[in-house]
């Protein structure tokens, strides 16, 4: 996994601390999915103001001599009021921005968790590096949202994870000098003991410190081997020693 900041921000996995956003990558992931879109939206209006929204466009029409004048309605009348209101019979429509996680991530100070980072296209990951080389207080803009200016708000930060290039995960090379923002940290998978130890913990009282009520250990504890052992063989199929080993055998075959 690895973590950059532009500026200091609190620390993730904080006790309590579950303020965060997830961005989930992959090979679709577009800049609309991580920033925010335009959406037509319609919104609902009182007879009063379809009238009110009609008559300024209809005045505007008139001035910019869009309206013949043997043609033109008199406003109040039966006929004005009747032509407002089927102006707009589903309400009047507007574009509304739909922030994504990266935009609400940096007004509200929050981190932004960015899973599978080596697999999202790199024109995407160009959104986030221009942000990464900003500190916290300075502006950048949103293009989605007719050159927005957003403020980076204190507590934000980009936590990346991703999976190590392998015969398994068929991932992109990310960018060095991208890469050079983040912290890396490498980590591996549990160790069989720890695996066992995490699956345990699900059945004790947290308060009591004490095996939770109805379960039974005599039965428990198998279940639990059976599950760790198949976890561990899971693992090291997706990491292919079982293909590491198999070549192995067929060249001292032959």
């Amino acid at each position: 996994s690895e973590k950059s900041r532009p500026a200091a921000s609190r620390e993730i996995g904080k006790e309590g601390n579950e303020n965060y956003y997830i961005f989930s990558g992959s090979k679709e992931s577009s800049v609309y999915d991580l920033v925010g879109k335009l959406k037509i939206t319609t919104v609902e209006q009182t007879a009063e103001e379809k009238i009110e929204n009609f008559t300024k466009e209809y005045r505007k029409m008139v001035a910019d001599g869009l309206i013949h004048p043997d043609h033109q309605v008199k406003e109040g009348t039966i006929d004005f009021i009747q032509m407002a209101l089927q102006a707009y019979p589903g309400g009047e429509t507007k574009t509304k921005f739909s922030p994504g996680v990266l935009v609400r991530a940096l007004k509200e100070g929050k981190p932004l968790i960015v899973d599978e980072i080596d697999q999202i296209p790199q024109e995407v990951l160009a959104r986030i590096n221009d942000i990464l080389t900003r500190e916290t207080g300075k502006k950048v803009i949103i293009q989605e949202n007719g050159e927005e200016e957003i403020e980076i708000a204190p507590g934000f930060l980009v936590v990346a994870t991703g999976n190590i290039k392998s015969d398994k995960y068929e991932r992109q090379k990310l960018d060095p000098a991208f890469t050079s923002r983040f912290t890396t940290i490498e980590h591996q998978y549990l160790s069989k003991r720890d695996a066992f130890d995490v699956l345990l913990a699900n059945f004790f009282d947290a308060k009591d410190k004490k095996m939770k009520t109805g379960v039974n250990i005599e039965e428990l504890y198998p279940k639990l081997i059976r599950l760790v052992v198949a976890m561990n063989e899971t693992q090291d199929i997706f990491l292919g020693k079982y293909k590491t080993a198999s070549l192995a055998a067929a060249k001292t075959e032959n």
